[in-house]
């Protein structure tokens, strides 16, 4: 097998250190594949004070957060004309 480093990537609450990632495939209540299809990794977790998100992680999460911000700010508007039609219909 031959040893390949790979460019830091970001993995969120890891502990530091030396760990095994497995993973196996199961059927759909839960018992396992016949025959077996499991395979583990084994990688190694160091902490880093200096992080930076892709470019596009960014613009992905600024997006998200503006069109969450409009669906909210149109509701309140629906939500007021829905209060102001009430006003009006009471004598």
């Amino acid at each position: 097998m031959e040893v390949v480093q790979y460019d830091p990537v970001l993995l969120v609450s890891l502990p530091d250190g030396d760990i095994t990632i497995g993973a196996r495939l199961v059927n759909n209540d839960g018992s396992e594949v016949t025959p077996s299809a499991a395979a583990s990794v084994a990688i190694h977790v160091a902490a880093s004070s200096a992080v930076s998100l892709p470019l596009v992680s960014n613009g992905g999460i600024a997006l998200l957060l503006a069109f969450i911000l409009v669906v909210l700010i149109l509701r309140r508007r629906q939500a007021a004309r829905g209060n102001d039609k009430l006003r009006v219909e009471k004598p």
